[in-house]
């Protein structure tokens, strides 16, 4: 979308690591998408992750939590 991802790369374990550009206080909406080696894009594979950036906080919020169940 966008163009705010860097990079998207995958660990030992298979959990990805993604890498932005810094984001400007705001709430976002993180879909993800397939492409295939013939350049087909699947429709998003689930509903949307809203996130809000907001540095007003302080640094008082709560450390991310994995979207692992």
């Amino acid at each position: 979308g966008d163009g705010l991802i860097k990079s998207v790369t995958i660990d030992g374990p298979g959990f990805l690591n993604i890498t932005v550009e810094p984001l400007a206080d705001g709430t976002y909406q993180i879909t993800t998408e397939v492409a295939d080696l013939a350049g087909n894009i699947s429709s998003p594979l689930e509903e949307p992750l809203v996130i809000t950036i907001d540095s007003a906080d302080g640094g008082t919020g709560a450390a991310p939590q994995s979207l692992i169940d």
